[in-house]
């Protein structure tokens, strides 16, 4: 004899197992709807089967194997703790972030040539050997080792007009008022060394009465 709504009741339970997979994303509460569903409309099939409905044991262990079919099936779809979502659009905010700005570098001005203080100096008056500058002022400079080549500024409060050294001494020598300041005398010679014992000796004449603030020894 058949049973038609048998076979409609055991068409639905496949077609609800089936949608419970095309849902997602699969949650605890939806499969365990999906399960009920699957298991009311699965209990009369299995209870009156053809082979099955002949003995109430038969019918027992039917009913038994589709429950532990149905948890097995829901172990299966249980959602995982770590289970991974589905892909969404989700729309990160934006950083703004400040335009990178190049640093801007500025040539830096020119530093003088480098000195060397460990001199000692000692200014006195002096006769002036030209009439139209009356100021004599000779600087007697002294070095705490040898010095080779001898490149010195001598600075002054006032206009310097006129640098002298000893007669015959120095030769190949250089000595003259700086083209950029007219208050420093620049000596420079290589032929005669300056020691402790033998000092730098230099006469500058002016026109008013001046007096050393500075020496520097340069190095080139």
């Amino acid at each position: 004899m058949s049973k038609p709504i048998d076979t409609w009741l055991f068409l639905f339970g496949t077609a609800a197992g089936i949608i419970m997979w095309l849902i997602p994303p699969q949650t605890s509460l939806t499969i365990i709807i999906a399960l009920l569903v699957i298991g009311g409309l699965l209990f009369h099939p299995v209870w009156n089967f053809w082979w099955i409905e002949r003995t109430l044991l038969r019918r027992c262990g039917a009913l038994l194997f589709l429950l532990i079919a149905l948890c097995g099936l829901g172990y299966i779809a249980w959602p995982k703790e770590n289970q991974e979502m589905p892909p969404q659009n989700i729309k990160l905010p934006t950083i703004k972030t400040k335009k990178s700005v190049k640093p801007i570098y500025k040539p830096q001005p020119e530093l003088p040539p480098p000195t060397i203080e460990n001199l000692r100096y000692v200014q006195e008056r002096a006769p002036s050997n030209k009439p139209e500058f009356l100021y004599g002022l000779r600087v007697i400079i002294q070095s705490t080792a040898t010095l080779q080549t001898v490149y010195f500024e001598i600075e002054c409060d006032g206009e310097i007009n006129d640098v002298q050294l000893p007669t015959g001494v120095y030769q190949n020598n250089y000595s003259g008022v700086s083209k950029e300041k007219n208050n420093i005398a620049i000596i420079k010679f290589t032929n005669h060394p300056v020691t402790p014992a033998a000092p730098l000796v230099v006469t500058l004449l002016s026109k008013t009465d001046i007096r050393v603030k500075q020496i520097r020894r340069l190095l080139q």
